[in-house]
Parts: C-alpha cells; sequence; structure tokens
C-alpha cells in the first residue's frame, strides 16, 4: 500500500503541544479539551497504524481489533451514516453500544470465506494477503478491514468476498438472461456490476480511500458459482462521503465513545 496520498481540503493538519495531530482546524475548535485529550491518546495511531495492521490480522477473532475498530468508523459502517439525514445522536448511541450480530447467514460466510479465498486465488493466480485493522494515519478515526490484498501485475488491489447464504448451493447470476440473485449486483449496459446504491459500494469506496488503492475486486462465492467485480475508486462520491463522516464523527459519534 502506498504510504503517500492526496489530501482532501478538509484534512488540514494541526500540530498540538508534544506531537502532530490531524483533526481539520474547524473540527479541533469544536472539541473539548476533555474531548481533544481523549482523541489524541485514543484514537491517534502515528507511526503505529502499520504494526496494527499485522497484529489483528486475525480480524474478529482479534480482542485488540475489536478494541480499537471501536474507536474508529470502519468501513462497514459508513453507509449507514451516510444515507441518514437525522436523528444522528441516535445512530451514534447505536453504533457504539450494538452486540455482535450472529446469523445463520454470518455464521455461513465466516464458514466459508477460506474456501472462496482458495477460488479465487486459483482465478486470479495469485495470493490474496489477509490484513487486519487498517487505520488511515491522517484520519486515524476512520479504518477499514480488507478479506485480502492481492498483487496483479505489480499492482495492489483489495478483494472483498461475499458468500450469500441465500445462494450457498445456487447461482449467483444468469448470464443469459442478465439476471442477478443478489440484491447488491446489476447489470448495466450488459456489464455486471455492483450496484452504487448497496451498502457494499460504500464499504469498499471507503477502504479504498483508507489503503490509498484505486482498485478493488468483490468476489461473489457460491458452490455452483462465482462472479469477479471490478469496483475502481470513484473520488466524486469519496468527496461528499468522508466529508459527511468526518462531521459524524467529531460531532456526534466521540461524544458517545467518550461517555
Amino acid at each position: 500500500m502506498n504510504d503517500t496520498r492526496c489530501l482532501y481540503h478538509h484534512e488540514l493538519p494541526v500540530v498540538f503541544p508534544g506531537g502532530k495531530s490531524f483533526i481539520s482546524q474547524g473540527l479541533l475548535d469544536g472539541l473539548s479539551s476533555e474531548l481533544t485529550t481523549f482523541y489524541i491518546n485514543n484514537v491517534e495511531l502515528h507511526d503505529a497504524a502499520a504494526a496494527l495492521a499485522a497484529i489483528t490480522a486475525d480480524q474478529s477473532q482479534s480482542t485488540r481489533w475489536h478494541a480499537e475498530r471501536k474507536l474508529r468508523i470502519s468501513s462497514t459502517k459508513a453507509h449507514s451514516i451516510w444515507i441518514r439525514r437525522k436523528d444522528f445522536d441516535t445512530l451514534a448511541m447505536r453504533l457504539t453500544c450494538g452486540k455482535t450480530f450472529f446469523s445463520a447467514a454470518t455464521t455461513h460466510g465466516m464458514q466459508t470465506e477460506s474456501t472462496a479465498r482458495k477460488v479465487l486465488e486459483a482465478q486470479l493466480d495469485t495470493a490474496v494477503f489477509q490484513t487486519g485493522l487498517v487505520v488511515l494515519q491522517f484520519q486515524p478515526w476512520l479504518c477499514c478491514s480488507p478479506d485480502g490484498i492481492a498483487l496483479l501485475n505489480g499492482e495492489a488491489v483489495i478483494t472483498e468476498i461475499k458468500c450469500p447464504y441465500s445462494r450457498q448451493d445456487l447461482p449467483i447470476v444468469d448470464n443469459e438472461t442478465k439476471m442477478c440473485f443478489v440484491k447488491y449486483l446489476v447489470y448495466e449496459n450488459d456489464c455486471l456490476c455492483l450496484s452504487r446504491k448497496h451498502e457494499y459500494y460504500t464499504q469498499i469506496q471507503v477502504q479504498l480511500y483508507v489503503t490509498n488503492l484505486t482498485k478493488a475486486i468483490l468476489f461473489v462465492y457460491s458452490s455452483v458459482q462465482s462472479v469477479v467485480i471490478w469496483v475502481v475508486r470513484d473520488d466524486n462520491f469519496l468527496s461528499q462521503v468522508i466529508s459527511k463522516l468526518e462531521h459524524f464523527y467529531f460531532a456526534h459519534l466521540i461524544q458517545q465513545l467518550h461517555s
């Protein structure tokens, strides 16, 4: 992953006594000294971000992964914030107090992911490396946990694996009739795509932003069919989403995290 990235206009570095912080000035002015101290001591990682990704490679099986992720907006939470129009404090409370949800669908996904990864590696003819919690150094309130990173023709590419429970032994799409059997895939001009309105699109775009990569593969797997969907980074979309996520974090979420 490239450590150099272009900052958006709202990412203005602010230097604190004793170290650097990367809260934009307007957001800094809106925080109490108590919240500012909480943010610097608990959320900012500085040079520890790369180490965190390595030691949390087990993701949901890692206690540290859960603890660090709870302090931040993760890519999986981004869509619920992006589409929210009111009651932001209620959403902040739900995101901080929510319990881990398990169902037949989530259990199937966790149990099948390793098999799907091997199939994807065979199709790509390259290894898919697992990573832990990736925290954006310049905006450490934001994080993601990609299912993997693959190196294709010298370029790092995110991989996101989905194993839909409803289609576990059924086709994902019908290429002849152009029918999709999962709601997040659509045909556009005869091309199979990830729906831009779906939460997975927001999730993957935020992953691309945090990792500073430009391309991702969405791999949808069942025992009878698998499909590869390429997703390209959309900076116009991200410029709106990241700004809203940042405002939500400092105006609503950080108070809930500190309470």
